[in-house]
């Protein structure tokens, strides 16, 4: 069956490029059960150690006893769901936004507000390591993509100026590097050619900044990407922006018509997350603690960061792909999940080890993930 395929599938495998599952069930204290095994779990976008949170659990329990879980329609039918509402004007207000839709996930928001608002008469600046998602978006649009050298605004003004772009698009902070965009100098690009500026920021909201309150800044993206299944422990997004930009999303958005709504439950966890933000600030004071602890050890042993910023992604470079899966199954068997990321999920020869602190490690897991790595290494 699909004998079109045989090639491919027989080149991934041969690479040691072949993808596969484990059951797993995350725990709480940063650990994760697989397949019946216990381990130290270094691969959770939990960043803030939420969703196993007592008043989420709680506030979820009590509306699902109410109404039920599910929507039950899409949100332009019967699944607009008053929830839903209140969590759309929450973010607004929190983060000084016009409008705001949400979504049932991050890849679905980012594809389908790509694909409505540009075309294939459009030409689309991006940095060249953002997500999957954005590409699959601009790949859907049939636009015309120009990629500037990861985190250049220097580069990227240069394709502005020879290309007259419609739309420009980062990520606040790269999920596969760990590093964090100039945003203050694309946006002023941005502003000086009257250019849209997109930003996803899943891994950056409630991690950058003790409130993440975007209202304070002085200069801030037309369009604003937050998915929820990151520091906020949960899932779904939310995608921020002008009334007009909102509107014409709604009008145009088939990953947004053509799903069932988020559910209300969820919405409700969510707002009960973002409080917790606010009134549980230790979190984030933990986790930059455990952030700069982690990158002070890791360069006193000499290990490959490829990043020194404080942010709870810490990639390690391997580059040779049996040599990253060596690696990260040196630590599972120390007790250690943290798998190894191939290509095409990064470029050839760039295989790491990418790993995700979170507020529910201590130092000594960091001490001991530290002599495992250089065990593995060296």
């Amino acid at each position: 069956m699909f004998p079109y395929l045989k090639k491919d599938t027989q080149n991934i495998y041969d690479k040691g490029l072949w993808r596969s599952r484990l059951t797993a069930r995350p725990l709480s204290c940063g650990k994760i059960l697989l397949n019946n095994h216990e381990y130290l779990n270094f691969c959770s976008n939990d960043y803030l150690d939420l969703s196993h949170h007592h008043r989420i659990k709680k506030v979820m329990k009590s509306h699902i006893q109410k109404y039920g879980f599910g929507s039950s329609a899409s949100p332009l039918l019967a699944g607009y769901s008053f929830e839903c509402e209140e969590l759309e004007k929450t973010f607004c207000r929190i983060l000084g936004f016009e409008d705001a839709l949400i979504f049932p996930s991050g890849y679905q928001a980012n594809i389908g507000v790509l694909s409505s608002l540009i075309t294939k008469s459009s030409r689309v600046i991006c940095d060249r390591f953002c997500h999957a998602s954005i590409l699959d978006g601009i790949l859907l649009s049939g636009a015309k993509i120009k990629r500037f050298k990861h985190n250049d605004s220097a580069h990227a003004a240069k394709l502005i100026k020879a290309n007259s772009p419609n739309l420009l698009i980062t990520e606040r902070l790269f999920s596969m590097e760990g590093d964090i965009a100039p945003l203050d100098e694309l946006c002023s690009l941005c502003r000086h050619f009257s250019l849209p500026f997109f930003v996803d920021d899943a891994h950056g909201f409630g991690v950058l900044d003790t409130h993440n309150d975007w209202k304070l800044k002085k200069i801030k993206p037309d369009i604003l990407c937050i998915p929820f299944g990151k520091a906020l422990g949960l899932n779904g997004a939310i995608v921020l922006g002008t009334k007009n930009i909102i509107d014409l999303i709604l009008q145009f958005c088939r990953s947004y018509r053509y799903s069932t709504a988020i559910s209300p439950a969820i919405c409700m966890g969510v707002l009960e997350s973002l409080d917790i933000l606010h009134q549980e600030e230790w979190r984030l004071e933990k986790l930059k603690k455990l952030i700069y602890h982690f990158n002070t050890a890791a360069l006193e042993v000499g290990l490959p960061l490829l990043s020194k910023d404080i942010t709870p992604i810490r990639s390690i470079l391997i580059g040779d792909t049996h040599k990253a899966v060596a690696v990260s199954k040196h630590l599972r068997n120390k007790g250690i999940y943290a798998p190894a990321l191939l290509p095409p999920t990064i470029p050839k020869n760039a295989s790491r080890i990418r790993l995700s602190l979170t507020c529910a490690h201590h130092i000594c897991d960091i001490d001991y993930l530290i002599t495992t790595l250089k065990e593995a290494i060296t």
